[in-house]
Order: structure tokens, then sequence, then C-alpha cells
């Protein structure tokens, strides 16, 4: 699966880099792990909309919103899942299915 960028990792550990309290809340209802890879540092996991469909939450709401309304719900949607950089940059706008779909038919596949 995805290759991590250990340089990438370093740099947020040394940085200032600052998380949006928000996920911290956020990791309260979904497990802080990244669903297709596994890894749980979690300064590079992010909220990924399953079924592709991001833009369209994005069009009417800012990110603090989504996760406002997710967090004040403290339902686990099904709409949502927990994904590091680099599987959400591999899966954009693909339901799961056409990711698992698309990891399948490439080198990746044996490994899943």
């Amino acid at each position: 699966l995805p290759i991590y960028n250990c340089n990438f990792l370093k740099h947020l550990k040394s940085s200032n880099f600052k998380r949006d309290p928000l996920f911290k809340l956020l990791f309260h209802i979904y497990d802080p792990v990244c669903s297709f890879c596994g890894i749980s540092y979690q300064d590079v996991l992010t909220l990924d909309h399953v079924d592709g469909d991001g833009y369209i939450d994005r069009k009417n709401k800012r990110q603090r919103e989504i996760l406002k309304n997710i967090i004040k719900s403290n339902i686990k949607s099904k709409k949502y899942q927990i994904l590091c950089f680099n599987c959400n940059l591999a899966k954009r706008n693909m339901t799961n299915n056409e990711y698992f779909d698309y990891i399948q038919r490439s080198n990746y596949g044996s490994s899943i």
C-alpha cells in the first residue's frame, strides 16, 4: 500500500504544526487509525467522505462546521471514515468500492 514520507513525519514532529483541536474530539467518535493502511499517527489522519462526495459538503460548509456537526451528533456516520493523507490522496473522489477495485487492478492487489 502507500509508502510514507518519513521526512514529512519527522518534519511534523519537529515543527510548530498545530492540528485543529476538533480532530482530537473527532477521534473520540472515530478510531484514530487509517481505514485502509492502519497508520495511527494522528497528525497525518484526515476525515474522508466514503462516497467521494466531499466536494458537496465543502461547497456548502467550511471544514470546521463539518467537524462540529459530526462531534455534536456524537454518532459514527457511515458517510465518513478516517484515512491518512496518502490513502486519501490515492482515493481522491472515488467511492471505497472504486478504490478497492483500483488497488486490485494495480500492483498493490496482492498486498491487501
